[in-house]
């Protein structure tokens, strides 16, 4: 592995946009808010140095390729601020005055109000560029994580830059089943796959009967397994998201909770056979009732004294364990207790 400093203009960054890769494998998402991006932009409008980029370059089909290995944050705020981009819905990214903008009094301004010469100085800007040549994946993976030693990655950002078979299935099946497409979970740092680890972790422990806490160092650690799940386990987890993909479009946002996904994961995991039978449209208003539910007498405990329907005693330990380390073993299983002694009405069977 090799690099190489060469000196780019922004303009030479825009050109390249085509051949420019934002997100390898390795790389998270979209994280920075429009007024970090704002703050990013007028700083270049200011003259001030930016940190440079480093790019990994590769060949496909012929064509050279420049995955991102650091600076995919600021790349996406200098194209979001030229023309807009498929980041930010085809809307550019207007500076606002409120975020701290020094470059102008002005309350806002978009690319196309700068004038002639603020748009050259903009677009001539120079910015050191440090082109990575011949390295693999793991050599990327790990300048990448040194590179971000600066800066705060998640838990799911850390797990995506680790080399998994695990974690390529998760983030494959992420971005292309139809739940993730209805369920109005954030796309935004890994989301949905932290969510998706989490239950496979559950019910991973529940197949070996050996149940564990869902912390960021167990899902890790089954993420370094080198012993990747089976051909029926994913096929489990696929019937499982397809039935959940039918009660989500029943009801936007159902699942945008990691424990209401997590606990309806691992409910319907344990019910496979059964799954045909669900009713997709009551099953969506029981799980709505039930967080209605729990928020209120999460809010005014006492009005379950007087309530006296079956369960009860279950549905308070319940609340506790949904709002207090609900990634804990013990949690997990008090709330799957109150769950599966309700399931006829959650599932509709």
């Amino acid at each position: 592995m090799k690099c190489y400093t060469e000196s780019w203009t922004i303009r030479d960054l825009i050109d390249k946009k085509d051949s420019i890769h934002l997100t390898p494998r390795y790389q998270r998402g979209e994280a920075w808010k429009p007024e970090k991006q704002a703050l990013l932009v007028d700083s270049i409008l200011m003259g001030y140095a930016i940190p440079k980029f480093y790019f990994a370059e590769r060949l496909q089909s012929a064509s050279r390729i420049l995955d991102v290995v650091d600076g995919q944050q600021r790349l996406r705020s200098i194209y979001s601020f030229y023309q807009g981009d498929e980041f930010n819905n085809d809307s550019p990214l207007v500076l606002k005055k409120k975020w701290g903008m020094e470059f102008s009094d002005r309350e806002k301004i978009a690319f196309d109000d700068l004038t002639k010469a603020q748009t050259e100085q903009f677009l001539n800007t120079k910015i050191e560029i440090s082109l990575v040549k011949g390295a693999n994946n793991d050599q990327l993976r790990r300048l990448f994580l040194r590179l971000q030693m600066g800066s705060v990655l998640n838990q799911a950002e850390l797990r995506n830059a680790i080399a998994s078979g695990l974690g390529d299935h998760i983030n494959a099946i992420v971005n292309t089943h139809n739940f993730f497409k209805k369920s109005g979970i954030s796309e935004a740092r890994y989301k949905r796959s932290d969510y998706l680890a989490h239950a496979l972790l559950a019910v991973h422990g529940i197949d070996h009967n050996s149940g564990v806490d869902l912390s960021a160092e167990n899902i890790k650690a089954l993420y370094l397994t080198s012993k990747e799940p089976s051909r029926q386990f994913w096929t489990k987890a696929d019937k499982v998201l397809d039935c959940m993909e039918k009660i989500a479009g029943m009801r936007r946002g159902l699942f945008k909770d990691k424990w209401v996904f997590v606990d309806i994961f691992v409910l319907l995991w344990t019910h496979v056979d059964d799954l045909e039978a669900v009713d997709p449209v009551a099953s969506s208003e029981a799980i709505s009732n039930l967080a209605e539910q729990r928020k209120l007498y999460r809010d005014s405990p006492e009005k379950l004294i007087t309530r006296k329907l079956p369960h009860d005693g279950k549905f308070m330990a319940y609340i506790h364990a949904f709002y207090k380390d609900g990634g804990k073993l013990t949690n997990c299983e008090k709330r799957m207790v109150y769950l599966q002694a309700t399931k006829t009405k959650l599932l509709a069977l």
